[in-house]
């Protein structure tokens, strides 16, 4: 079993003088059942400590550990006495008892800043090893619900987005003001239905923890979700113009020509292909080591025959040493100096790429669902997909099979009424009424 962490470190349990009286009765069977319920509410913390549910219970159960929580227990109950023994005597004032004042602890929703709200939310999405994508996502989710709370507090919303963090955390408990904020991104934003469901989507997660954390009223917050657009993927005569071999010593060409057969070959995101390092590539197997994954889950995906000879040329002629040996540590897909390309550059040189072999769809995502949709129209099946494209559920992939089913167009030909009824002229003389003529 794993070091037990110190629980009573990482929680910060409210108690009021007669729940403090019941953990510290004389009754130690007692005693025990106490911080058993305690631990029971907060197995998330257990579980944010790296113990499973199996070590949890065992830890729970356990009449020894129980007994070293106790004890740590009333040490802190001794600490904090004496801490309230000293500030009677400096302001006559006497701290609320905790367990343990933590940063979290501190917050006062009708004091607190946002800002503060903000920088403990955006530490546990650090602490959570969320991708540098999603810790960026969330920022800019906090900036467009500062700008929000000066619009509808009639500030001028071309102030700076930091006047906005300064409101203090109650401001998210106004009335209705999940429908505002959605009027808000709908009228005055003026943004389009994905975009929206994207920034909500943020807003819920950040009013949760919140409410998580007993800084808000508890509520539902409903988001009704709505199908992406139907997107029109390359076609072959521009994938065609796209895949011939520009010159080799032209390095911004080139590299954006293996770039785009790699995505072909692989449907890779966007993020995961930046990511990769050239030690990454398993030519010899045919494999390439996917690190950097949206769901945090390494994947290794094979490497079509068409596409390993490209990339050996490229980390043979470009992403090598002088003395002729692969820079294994460097990003494979890089500037010309050899850096890591940022995803708005990569978006940048693929639509200049695109534009110079004359195709005007620009969208590097779009080769993602080009490869899914030509997968599935080859009659490719969606659980072999879901693993190509690192999709933790079949939720994606099996939209894409509605999408671009193969079978559907003969039944619909085979079924469809109009091929089964004859056209007439549908005219008929009108006649005059009772006379029959």
């Amino acid at each position: 079993m794993k070091e037990r962490p110190n629980i009573l470190a990482s929680m910060s349990i409210e108690m009021t003088e007669s729940e403090y009286e019941k953990l510290t009765s004389n009754m130690k069977g007692k005693k025990r059942e106490v911080i058993r319920e305690a631990l029971r509410k907060n197995k998330k913390l257990l579980r944010d400590s790296g113990m499973n549910d199996e070590e949890i219970e065992e830890f729970i159960n356990s009449d020894e550990d129980m007994d070293d929580l106790l004890r740590e227990a009333e040490q802190e109950r001794i600490e904090t006495f004496n801490e309230s023994v000293r500030m009677k005597k400096e302001n006559d004032t006497l701290p609320q008892f905790k367990l343990r004042r933590t940063k979290k602890a501190m917050i006062d929703k009708m004091q607190s800043p946002l800002w503060k709200l903000e920088e403990l939310f955006i530490g546990e999405q650090i602490a959570r090893n969320n991708t540098e994508d999603t810790i960026k996502y969330y920022t800019s989710c906090f900036k467009m619900i500062y700008n929000f709370l000066l619009y509808i507090s009639s500030e001028n919303e071309s102030s700076k987005d930091k006047k906005g963090s300064m409101l203090p955390i109650v401001f998210l408990e106004m009335d209705e003001i999940d429908m505002h904020y959605m009027e808000y991104l709908q009228d005055v934003k003026e943004l389009g239905e994905q975009t929206i469901l994207k920034e909500f989507r943020g807003y819920r997660a950040i009013m949760y923890y919140a409410m998580d954390n007993g800084w808000l009223e508890r509520r539902k917050i409903k988001i009704k979700d709505i199908e992406p657009p139907i997107k029109n993927t390359y076609t072959k005569e521009e994938i065609e113009r796209l895949i011939a071999k520009p010159d080799i010593d032209n390095f911004s060409k080139y590299r954006s020509w293996v770039m785009v057969c790699f995505f072909l070959a692989t449907g890779m995101r966007v993020s995961s292909a930046l990511s990769l390092k050239v030690s990454d590539i398993d030519l010899e197997e045919g494999f390439v080591n996917v690190n950097m994954v949206k769901n945090r889950s390494p994947i290794r995906i094979p490497l079509i025959k068409s596409i390993c000879p490209k990339l050996e040329e490229y980390i043979r002629e470009w992403r090598s040493s002088d003395l002729g040996y692969p820079l294994y540590d460097e990003y494979l897909f890089c500037n010309p100096y050899g850096q890591k390309l940022t995803r708005d550059a990569a978006c940048k040189i693929i639509a200049v790429y695109n534009r110079s072999r004359g195709v005007e769809k620009t969208s590097i995502h779009l080769f993602r669902h080009t490869f899914a949709k030509n997968w599935i129209l080859d009659n490719g099946d969606t659980v072999t997909l879901q693993k190509m494209l690192g999709q933790k559920s079949l939720k994606m992939v099996t939209r894409y099979a509605n999408l671009y089913a193969p079978d559907i167009k003969p039944k619909a030909e085979e079924h469809a009424l109009l091929n089964k009824v004859n056209p007439t002229s549908g005219r008929k003389k009108i006649q005059r009424a009772g006379t029959g003529k």
